[in-house]
């Protein structure tokens, strides 16, 4: 009888299990089909009672959430070219620090959960562990000053020590210092407490002269995490869509040194949609470099000068000195 009764409970694990696996697969092909917008495949993720109903459902069903040449498509089976990219993710999902997350995983950052166009599937690798911990965002000009960079990496140094994770988007300058300071401090740390979040898909690294710091945060128990399907093509679009992922994720977005015209302020302005904190780097009047900074900051942006300026804002008791 007790053998029988665990057979059973072995065969229910599996079950759920390969039941589970189908629903992943599932949300797979929703985000791979062209034509299918985030925002589509949300509603259609809240409309049925699981992933796989949707691909059941007939061309006329789905009309109510998709153009018609879009519902026809997906009450077929999957295309040549579809098929190949969701075996593909699979068996690159195979190789060590590889995964893919959905929005059935526990793993899927709970921060996403604020964006209507949240992705369903995320590449990621490296630790996912850390999108559990608490974050902040640093990001900041790409053609930086000397003490840009270096407030940077002694505020992602700061961050990476006492325990939070330093969120940034693997670009030229400020982007690429914060990760620097993070892993500055692994050894101390036991990893590096620092998320890249990419543009690009995993297959390509951008600027391509990052490569090597993109692997060291992986090796160091980082994370690299894109939405960017294998073989997404360069293009300028890809970014702003990578800043609201990189503003979700932290706890406050803190931007250090941008022009009147930066990325970075898109990343601010999406911070603070989201209800997240926002705070800038102050510098000298009429400096280009900190003329987005004295924007953010008139228009209520906290006035960032190092780690305690979080710490007080966020009401903990000072955690670097």
């Amino acid at each position: 009888m007790r053998q029988d009764l665990a057979s059973f409970v072995s065969f229910l694990w599996l079950f759920m299990i390969k039941n589970k696996e189908a629903e992943r697969l599932a949300l797979l092909r929703l985000q791979l089909e062209p034509g299918v917008s985030l925002v589509q495949a949300r509603h259609l993720f809240e409309a049925f009672d699981a992933p796989s109903d949707i691909f059941k459902a007939s061309a006329e069903q789905l009309q109510g959430w998709l153009p018609r040449p879009t519902a026809r498509r997906l009450s077929l089976p999957p295309s040549q070219v579809v098929e190949r990219a969701m075996q593909g993710v699979t068996h690159w999902a195979t190789q060590p620090h590889c995964q893919w997350l959905t929005w059935l995983d526990a793993q899927y950052p709970v921060a996403f959960s604020d964006l209507i166009d949240a992705p369903p599937v995320l590449y990621a690798r490296g630790d996912v562990g850390l999108l559990g911990y608490p974050a902040v965002a640093v990001v900041g000009a790409r053609a930086a000053s000397f003490a840009g960079h270096q407030l940077a990496f002694n505020l992602c140094r700061d961050l990476a020590l006492a325990q939070w994770t330093v969120i940034s988007g693997l670009a030229q300058g400020i982007d690429a210092s914060a990760h620097r300071g993070a892993l500055s401090v692994a050894g101390q740390v036991g990893q590096a407490r620092t998320v890249a979040v990419m543009g690009t898909g995993m297959d390509q690294v951008y600027p391509a002269r990052h490569q090597v710091l993109a692997d060291a945060i992986v090796d160091q128990g980082g994370l690299l995490l894109t939405e960017a399907a294998f073989g997404t093509a360069l293009g300028p679009h890809l970014f702003p869509r990578r800043n609201r992922l990189v503003a979700a994720l932290g706890r406050a977005t803190v931007v250090v040194q941008a022009k009147a015209r930066s990325g970075s302020l898109i990343t601010a302005r999406l911070a603070n949609e989201l209800g997240r904190d926002v705070f800038a780097v102050p510098g000298p009047a009429g400096a280009p470099l900190f003329e987005g900074c004295h924007a953010l900051i008139r228009q209520g942006a906290g006035l960032l000068e190092s780690a305690d300026d979080l710490w007080r804002a966020f009401g903990l008791l000072t955690l670097t000195k």
